[in-house]
């Protein structure tokens, strides 16, 4: 299982725990702020992370999925859940990263 935290509310404490904020490789650098464009940004950070992601976020995506096989589990911490968040983006990179696990790279 893989689920979205809010960190104003709960702190990373477990091992499958990860910060997904700005100050993370794993970062929506598209995001302003004030909220006002949400979905423009978290469309954005998912067509870079889909097509031009640096060597770091791929990195961190790796090591994550590498964390959920070890644990069957992930949270991941963002400050802007439960509204739309790119956290979604991540889990559905991870999700896909499992699927080629299981089935195999086709």
């Amino acid at each position: 299982m893989i689920t979205l935290h809010n960190l104003k509310y709960e702190a990373t404490s477990e091992p499958y725990d990860f910060l997904i904020d700005k100050r993370t490789p794993v970062g929506n650098m598209f995001w302003r702020g004030d909220g006002s464009h949400r979905a423009l940004a978290c469309a954005s950070y998912d067509k870079w992370a889909r097509k031009t992601a640096e060597p770091a976020y791929i990195k961190m995506i790796e090591v994550m999925t590498n964390v959920y096989l070890k644990y069957g589990r992930l949270r991941l911490f963002c400050h802007c859940v439960p509204l739309q968040c790119h956290g979604e983006t991540i889990k559905t990179l991870i999700k896909e990263k499992l699927d080629d696990f299981k089935y195999g790279d086709v």
